[in-house]
């Protein structure tokens, strides 16, 4: 697409050095751990589109605290 080739958005191509606990859905998350996330439209880190974030955390089997998180283009 178009997007994907505008130069503009070359930064957002390499998400290695991203800190997901500055992410407000993340911060969220941790402060309503009992509750589904769901993020306003926002510019995804992974290509140039819009994207809502939904995020929920859950136990493993190690009894370890996890947060799901899953993208959705808009």
């Amino acid at each position: 697409s178009e997007l994907k080739k505008d130069k503009r958005f070359l930064p957002l191509d390499n998400a290695d050095s991203a800190d997901w606990f500055r992410r407000h859905y993340f911060k969220n998350r941790l402060l309503k751990p009992l509750e589904i996330q769901a993020t306003s439209p926002y510019l995804s880190i992974a290509g140039a589109h819009m994207c809502i974030t939904l995020s929920m955390m859950f136990e493993n089997m190690k009894n370890e605290q996890n947060i799901l998180c899953c993208d959705i283009s808009v």
